[in-house]
């Protein structure tokens, strides 16, 4: 088969023979070879998007494949020529049946016409890539599927998405709505799916936002994978979420009435929720998922207390290394006002390191929210209890830099470090009174100021020998200086953001956040450190353009440093082989 140059084609596809899935499957199952990149997308009317995404995916992919709706209107067909021409690649025209069964048939093509590409990618059009070198010996030829990262179109969340798949016969897009990749499992494999460096924009505003009556079409799908699929886990979820977003505008007003959209949709969308949350087979996020918004459903709409607190604590059972469910049920008892009921969950909540997780990563409520709201449980509480001073003291101390109310954060922080040293100085006096009996066991005294301020300040690195290693040294050292330099120039920060209309260039400043919260926290691992400053210095790059046009002749030095302090932040750990 020879490629033509972006072929226009019709009709159904073929799977691949047994003789070509064992040709391929065996042709190299090492990672001697980095991989080949299949994209494959399926659009209609999206010129818009496709003009802004595809020169990005240009630069990342081997061979492409497109299907174009049979019913788009718009010159798709040449934007397409105009960004992948040069690329082997092919446009199928498709007759649409939803997302699985349309996508499978370019799957099933992309194998057929295109077997030296070794994995394909399923994107969407407004999918933008951030990331603009790819590894491909990440593309590994024992592993069935990889993840991609997609990053919301305000830039606060980011979930990892497993539409990469192995170019073989089998592979398949399943459910027409909230479609999900499947892909056989390679002989011998030890690991099925792993993570690649790759970063996708998401983008509002596609084919399915502009058209209309999205929401009637949309159900209906669902219940038509439904009646395919009965107590499918994912499209029971999604039936939930499809009922929540159709309550309408007064959806709290609507249940107090009982009639209206919101009385309806919310009692169905508690249903569905209730329902994922009893299925115990599919993906486990997505359970632990419906359980926090069957909660919310009963707190916010249905004053049904019992209903969310038991909903939040089946979610901390589920995942109780995840803190949403811990800071739920301790800001509904803090909003109660039964604070000593609060304080230990949110104690629980902010303690918790965020997991690695693949969905529903909610970055704010691990940036700030936790934190402030373990500062209130504390400042309101009419007798707080001194022992967790010292805990509210570190919250707040993170929540300052992090959350936009500062001048709520600066006062319960000015009072948690009274409070706190207050504390330290009546353990300090019973304790002296205690030495006074040595008979009587004395319980362990709290660590003191001196300690708890060591864990939140930069970290210097003395010239004698440590017992650390050169990475965690450099590392400390590094940090120390970036905090140092974000502490001089944040006000100076903060007015070049203003001033920014570029998304990726918005979504930087968070990300510099983040690598100062290492600045006051003990020094972590180069795993830990990679983990939090590598999203960073992915941003940085590409954002170059929109900083310079924003500084002002005045701000030359500042940019200098900036530049300097961020080059920096590359040297550690780098010589372990973990970046």
């Amino acid at each position: 088969m020879h490629w033509v140059p972006g072929r226009r084609v019709h009709g159904v596809c073929r799977g691949g023979s047994i003789l070509l899935f064992l040709s391929l499957l065996f042709a190299d199952v090492s990672n001697a070879q980095e991989g080949k990149l299949l994209l494959n997308m399926l659009i209609k009317n999206e010129a818009v998007h496709l003009d802004r995404s595809l020169p990005k995916w240009a630069p990342l992919i081997d061979y492409w494949i497109v299907g174009l709706d049979d019913h788009n209107t718009d010159n798709s067909e040449e934007i397409i020529q105009k960004h992948l021409g040069h690329i082997p690649g092919e446009i199928m025209v498709v007759e649409f049946d939803g997302m699985g069964p349309t996508w499978t048939k370019l799957v099933e093509r992309g194998i057929e016409a295109f077997p030296n590409a070794t994995h394909g990618l399923i994107s969407d059009a407004d999918f933008t890539p951030v990331t603009t070198r790819l590894d491909k010996n990440q593309l590994r030829m024992d592993c069935s599927k990889h993840m991609y990262r997609i990053r919301s179109h305000e830039g606060g969340t980011v979930r990892n998405m497993d539409w990469i798949y192995r170019n073989l016969p089998g592979a398949k897009v399943e459910r027409r709505t909230h479609q999900s990749v499947t892909a056989p499992p390679i002989p011998g494999q030890k690991v099925f799916q792993t993570l690649i460096d790759l970063e996708v924009q998401e983008y509002t505003g596609g084919y399915q936002d502009r058209s209309g009556n999205k929401s009637a079409r949309y159900m209906m799908w669902l219940h038509k994978d439904l009646e395919e699929r009965p107590n499918d886990p994912r499209t029971v979820y999604y039936i939930g979420h499809a009922h929540l977003e159709q309550a309408g505008p007064n959806p709290a007003q609507d249940i107090r009435n009982g009639h209206g959209p919101g009385h309806y949709h919310l009692n169905e969308a508690l249903k569905y929720f209730r329902w994922r949350a009893d299925l115990r087979h599919g993906y486990y996020e997505e359970r632990w998922f419906a359980m926090l918004k069957a909660g919310e459903i009963c707190e916010r709409y249905m004053a049904d207390y019992e209903c969310s607190i038991g909903m939040w604590t089946r979610a901390t059972e589920l995942d109780p290394e995840r803190a949403d469910g811990w800071f739920y049920i301790g800001q509904h008892w803090r909003l109660a006002r039964v604070y000593d009921n609060a304080i230990p969950f949110l104690t629980k909540a902010v303690k918790l390191e965020k997991p690695p997780r693949s969905m529903f990563q909610w970055e704010y409520l691990y940036d700030c929210l936790r934190h402030i709201e373990m500062g209130r449980a504390m400042h309101y509480h009419p007798s707080p209890p001194g022992k967790s001073w010292k805990v509210a003291k570190k919250s707040l101390q993170r929540a300052l830099y992090a959350c936009p109310e500062r001048d709520e954060v600066q006062g319960m922080l000015e009072r948690a470090e009274r409070e706190a040293a207050a504390f330290k100085a009546k353990k300090q006096e019973e304790k002296g009174k205690a030495k006074a009996k040595p008979v009587e066991k004395v319980l362990p005294e709290d660590p003191d100021d001196e300690q708890l301020e060591e864990e939140v300040k930069p970290k210097s690195v003395e010239k004698k020998d440590t017992g650390k290693s050169k990475g965690e040294s450099d590392v400390a050292s590094t940090l120390a200086a970036f905090g140092e330099w974000y502490t001089r120039r944040k006000d100076t920060l903060k007015e070049i953001q203003k001033a920014h209309s570029d998304v990726s260039a918005k979504a930087l400043y968070p990300a510099i956040a983040k690598v100062f919260a290492l600045t006051i926290a003990p020094t972590p691992d180069c795993k830990q450190y990679l983990e939090a400053v590598q999203p960073y210095l992915d941003l940085f790059n590409p954002s170059i353009p929109a900083i310079q046009a924003s500084i002002k002749p005045e701000h030359s030095a500042f940019w200098t440093e900036w530049l300097v302090s961020t080059v920096k932040l590359w040297t550690p750990c780098r010589d372990k082989g973990t970046q």
